[in-house]
């Protein structure tokens, strides 16, 4: 069996051509939505269902955008973070 190790994100990603054609053969197949994947802190695999509409994007490692307190263990920023400006 050989193993392809890519070196740079770029290079791992699919062909856009066959990105396309999956993409058409889900919707024939009546996909509305497929499921986005992620593993949290504690190595807990999580998904988001996502329109069939994004699968390119998808696809390019362009996934949709998970709020911090979505992911497990993981506090929702306050104003004592240090992402609040007003301080």
């Amino acid at each position: 069996m050989i193993h392809n190790y890519h070196e740079n994100f770029i290079d791992a990603l699919p062909e856009p051509l066959r990105v396309k054609e999956e993409k058409k053969k889900l919707e024939a197949a009546g996909v509305k939505y497929i499921l986005s994947c992620w593993i949290d802190l504690l190595g807990v695999p999580k998904t988001k269902p996502v329109p069939i509409s994004d699968f390119e994007l998808l696809c390019l490692g362009k996934g949709p955008q998970f709020a911090v307190h979505s992911i497990s263990f993981v506090p929702e920023l306050g104003p004592a973070d240090s992402s609040d400006s007003s301080s």
